[in-house]
């Protein structure tokens, strides 16, 4: 039986083009694969999306080269 949980994350990001920091809650699905092994997914809202850490879009200037993840709580 594969076992599962969803851990809320806020990570902190910050665009190093336009020097604004927001913060961005998203839902990392843990999922055992049965085998010993585990693999986590990242949603928004229940929808898949990239990793916190892989250059999301800032808000204010909409550069993703530049934002970068800085911490997770």
């Amino acid at each position: 039986m594969k076992d599962s949980c969803v851990v809320l994350e806020t990570w902190t990001h910050h665009c190093a083009l336009c020097h604004k920091e927001w913060e961005h809650t998203y839902e990392a699905w843990h999922v055992d694969n049965g085998c010993g092994r585990s693999a986590v997914t990242w949603r928004d809202h229940g929808h898949l999306v990239p990793a916190p850490w892989s250059d999301p879009a800032c808000p204010a200037c909409s550069s993703p080269a530049r934002a970068r993840a800085v911490t997770a709580r």
